[in-house]
């Protein structure tokens, strides 16, 4: 994932050109590509699927009524 963004997947270590190229290879041998989504979503301005989520107003609220703050596993 592009700086740990759900949805984006790293342009400089899986150019989209290879990507495809990579999951048509697998499904040409009968394999199946299974993307592993964090259930986090980063708070950043501009990121779509944080955008999309506020919008919809879908995040797990605080007791206070704000979206909750949690930590996930960030690897490394």
């Amino acid at each position: 994932m592009e700086r740990f963004r759900n949805f984006q997947p790293d342009p400089v270590n899986y150019q989209p050109q290879e990507l495809a190229a990579f999951i048509k290879g697998l499904h040409d041998n009968g394999q199946h590509w299974v993307p592993i989504l964090d259930a986090g979503i980063p708070p950043v301005p501009g990121y779509p699927a944080y955008e999309a989520a506020t919008k919809a107003d879908i995040f797990i609220k605080d007791a206070d009524g704000s979206p909750y703050l949690g930590q996930v596993m960030t690897g490394g």
